[in-house]
């Protein structure tokens, strides 16, 4: 996978500025990554905003993450030199998520969250 210019100032909107200002306001960032869209363009960001050695991405190694997502995932963070966490999940087991209510997935990433903060690895 070809990594996007992350120093390309192609397509610069006031909501990208504003964004990557925002990002800027932090020393690091960890980003839950699924490697979907919405994760991708955050990373990206994060990346212009911080550079690759001050962002880590993370993201859920559980039953409900197909391999092939988790695979994309990896290529895309290599792409951008970013350090990629996979850390082991269980939402599965939470009765809150097992339910499947509209607010499911915010128990997914609790989950995804609580085992990144075990894990003690974080951004430079």
């Amino acid at each position: 996978m070809e990594a996007p210019d992350t120093t390309a100032p192609a397509h610069d909107t006031p909501r990208r500025a504003a964004l990557e200002a925002l990002l800027r306001a932090r020393s690091s960032w960890l980003v839950a990554f699924s490697g979907g869209v919405d994760s991708s363009a955050l990373l990206v960001a994060a990346v212009r905003a911080l550079g690759a050695p001050r962002v880590l991405a993370v993201t859920a190694d559980s039953p409900s993450y197909p391999e092939s997502d988790r695979r994309d995932a990896r290529e895309c963070a290599a792409a951008l030199r970013v350090e990629h966490l996979v850390v082991n999940t269980n939402e599965v087991e939470n009765p809150l998520y097992a339910a499947n209510e509209p607010n499911r997935c915010y128990f997914a990433r609790a989950s995804c969250s609580m085992s990144s903060s075990r894990s003690g690895s974080r951004a430079a």
